[in-house]
């Protein structure tokens, strides 16, 4: 009831910034989270293009390229902006509330859908 509630509150939200807080919610719940025995074995970092700084990004050199890894980390930040209130209302504690916090979330459930998904 607590997460419908934090998501009624404010502008809808995509599937993905949905799944993002749901999955950060569960690893905020540490060992309690029903879901603690997968969620240990996820991976602790991504390296995809929305990690890059801007300075990363420009090292790609090929223009496309230099574009797509920013609109990529343009995106994961628009994403985040637009959850953060849902966040608060989940009242996640600070870790679970930062850009990098998020970054991690969405790259697993891109990750997990490619998986279950891979061509949609």
């Amino acid at each position: 009831m607590e997460f419908a509630q934090a998501l009624s509150c404010y502008p809808p939200l995509s599937d993905v910034q949905v799944l993002c807080l749901h999955l950060l919610k569960e690893v905020a719940k540490g060992c309690t989270s029903a879901w603690y025995p997968y969620l240990v074995h996820l991976p602790r970092s991504y390296h995809t293009a929305a990690y890059y700084t801007t300075h990363e990004a420009q090292a790609l050199q090929v223009e496309e390229a230099v574009w797509m890894a920013e609109q990529a980390a343009e995106k994961a930040r628009d994403e985040w902006m637009g959850a953060r209130l849902s966040m608060e209302k989940l009242r996640l504690a600070r870790r679970f509330t930062t850009l990098h916090a998020w970054l991690w979330a969405s790259a697993t459930v891109r990750f997990i859908s490619n998986i279950v998904c891979p061509l949609g």
